[in-house]
């Protein structure tokens, strides 16, 4: 189970992307390349930044198993 701490960094990993999505989705509705672009990147940002948050609660429960097992 994650700590809140990683708690909280998905959910504000989630906000970001949800800007992104809306600015995507502005640039979409719009046919403009920019703004479709630009709200692209703080998708992508985020969806890599949460695999390596999910490394991060992966490492810290085989920790956890591991003083437990000892």
């Amino acid at each position: 189970m994650p700590s809140p701490a990683h708690r909280q960094m998905i959910r504000r990993l989630l906000a970001m992307a949800a800007v992104g999505l809306g600015i995507m989705a502005y640039g979409l509705v719009r046919v403009e390349p920019w703004p479709s672009l630009f709200g692209l990147t703080p998708i992508i940002v985020s969806q890599l930044w949460q695999i390596d948050r999910f490394v991060a609660v992966y490492e810290e429960g085989l920790r956890r198993a591991a003083a437990a097992g000892s």
